[in-house]
C-alpha cells in the first residue's frame, strides 16, 4: 500500500492495483503478539498450542500474563500437567472490578484456588528477565514485584505465551506507515478513528479499541459495532456534507426531558459503550432550532460543527468510583435523590458543556433493574437540572 497525493493506492495478491482518497482498515489483530523477552522464542504461542491436555502430562509449565485466555490455558492443563505457573508484571485483574470483560472473568478463575488452596500452582507478579534453554528444559529467571524485588529462576518443561495479538502493519509502505501505540500492537487514532499520522486513513472493527483501551468495549464486537455506526456518520458528514441523523427541537419542554428519559430506558449504545457513547443534546438559538443526536462518542461530541458556540449537553451512562469493591462496599440509597453523584452502580449522568468546557452535572442516582423513570426521583431532577440555566 502506498500513498497517492491525499489518497492511497492498494496492491493485491495479484498485481491489481485500487485507489481510493478514504481508507478504512478492519483487518483486526491478525498477528501473534511475543513481548521483549531474551529467549521468547523458546516460548510456544497459545494460538498453537494443542487444546489436548494429555500432551502435557507430568509437564512443568510457565504461562505468560493472566488474562482470560491463560487462565482457560491453566484450567484445560490442571489435571494433567504437575505444576502450572502464570506469571507477569501486574496481579490479577478482575472483570468485576473494572466492568471490563477483557479482564478475569470469574467463569475462568478456578485456577485461582489451586494456587491459593495449595494446590502447587501459582500467579507470579513477576518481570520475567530471560529465558534459557538448560539441557531438556527451560531456566527462566524473574525479578518479583511484591517480594522486595527478590530475584529467583524455575524450570520448567513448556513456557506458553498467551499475550495477545497485535495489528499487521507491514502492508504499509513508509509514506503511510501509521502511527503505533500499546507496545506497537494497535495504531494510534484520533476522536475520529483516523490515523493520527496519516490524514483518510480510518480503523474500524477491534482496531479501534486505542482510544478506549481495557476501558469500555470496543475490542469486541457488541461494543464496536456502535462505534462502526458512529464512524459512518462521521465520513457522511465530512466526506458527503450529510448532517448526523437528529431529532428537531422545537420546544425545550416537555420535547427534551421525554426523549432523554426515553433513551436512557432503552439505548443499548449507551449501555455497552458506557462512558464513551453518548448522546448530544445542542440547545435552541434565537434563529436555529435545538438537536437531539443519539449515540455519538463522547470526546468526538464537542468538535461537530452543530456545537459551535451553542451550549450542548452530553448524556452517557456511566459507573462511580474505580476503586469500589462491588461486593463488600456501601452503595448509595436508590431513594436518595441528592446524593445520586456517589452512586457507584451504572447510572446516567448528564453534563453540560459551553465549547468543551462542562459547566454543570447531573448524576442520577442508581438503581437496581436499570430504570430511570420515576417521576421524583429522576424525571423532576433531570427538569430542574435542564432549566437551572
Amino acid at each position: 500500500m502506498e500513498r497517492r497525493g491525499d489518497g492511497f493506492v492498494l496492491r493485491d495478491s495479484q498485481g491489481i492495483s485500487y485507489g481510493c482518497k478514504w481508507l478504512v482498515i478492519a483487518t483486526g489483530l491478525s498477528q501473534p503478539y511475543l513481548p521483549d523477552i531474551p529467549g521468547i522464542e523458546w516460548a510456544e504461542h497459545y494460538a498453537n498450542v494443542s487444546t489436548d491436555p494429555s500432551g502435557f502430562l507430568d509437564q512443568r509449565v510457565l504461562i505468560i500474563v493472566k488474562g482470560n485466555s491463560a487462565f482457560e490455558t491453566a484450567n484445560n492443563l490442571l489435571e494433567h500437567a504437575a505444576v502450572v505457573h502464570l506469571a507477569s508484571r501486574h496481579s490479577v485483574t478482575f472483570a468485576w472490578d473494572t466492568h471490563h470483560i477483557g479482564d478475569l472473568r470469574s467463569v475462568n478463575n478456578d485456577f485461582l484456588d489451586t494456587y491459593l488452596l495449595k494446590a502447587q500452582n501459582a500467579t507470579l507478579e513477576a518481570t520475567i528477565q530471560r529465558i534459557e534453554r538448560v539441557d531438556d528444559e527451560y531456566e527462566v529467571s524473574i525479578k518479583y514485584h511484591r517480594a522486595r524485588n527478590s530475584t529467583a529462576s524455575y524450570r520448567y518443561d513448556r513456557i506458553i505465551a498467551c499475550t495477545g495479538f497485535r495489528f499487521a502493519n507491514k502492508i504499509f509502505d513508509d509514506q503511510c506507515q501509521p502511527e503505533m501505540m500499546i507496545d506497537d500492537r494497535l495504531p494510534a487514532l484520533t476522536s475520529c478513528w483516523e490515523s493520527t499520522n496519516v490524514s483518510n486513513m480510518y480503523f474500524a472493527g477491534t482496531l479501534m479499541q486505542s482510544r478506549d483501551y481495557k476501558k469500555t468495549s470496543s475490542a469486541f464486537i457488541h461494543g464496536f459495532r456502535y462505534n462502526i455506526r458512529a464512524l459512518h456518520r462521521i465520513l457522511e458528514q465530512r466526506n458527503y456534507g450529510r448532517a448526523w441523523p437528529s431529532i428537531k427541537v422545537t420546544s425545550w419542554f416537555p420535547d427534551v426531558l421525554s426523549i432523554i428519559i426515553r433513551r436512557l430506558n432503552g439505548s443499548s449504545g449507551m449501555w455497552l459503550q458506557y462512558g464513551f457513547i453518548g448522546d448530544l443534546v445542542i440547545e435552541p438559538s434565537d434563529t436555529k432550532p435545538g438537536r437531539y443526536l443519539e449515540d455519538v462518542p463522547v470526546d468526538y461530541a464537542h468538535s461537530t460543527e452543530l456545537c459551535a458556540d451553542r451550549p450542548h449537553y452530553v448524556v452517557t451512562l456511566e459507573y462511580g468510583r474505580s476503586d469500589f469493591d462491588p461486593l463488600r462496599g456501601d452503595r448509595v440509597s436508590h431513594t436518595d435523590v441528592e446524593h445520586g453523584a456517589e452512586s457507584t452502580a451504572l447510572h446516567p449522568v448528564i453534563r453540560r458543556y459551553q465549547d468543551e468546557d462542562m459547566i454543570d452535572e447531573l448524576h442520577l442516582v442508581e438503581n437496581l433493574e436499570a430504570v430511570w423513570c420515576d417521576e421524583k426521583l429522576h424525571v423532576e431532577p433531570l427538569r430542574r437540572f435542564l432549566t437551572r440555566e
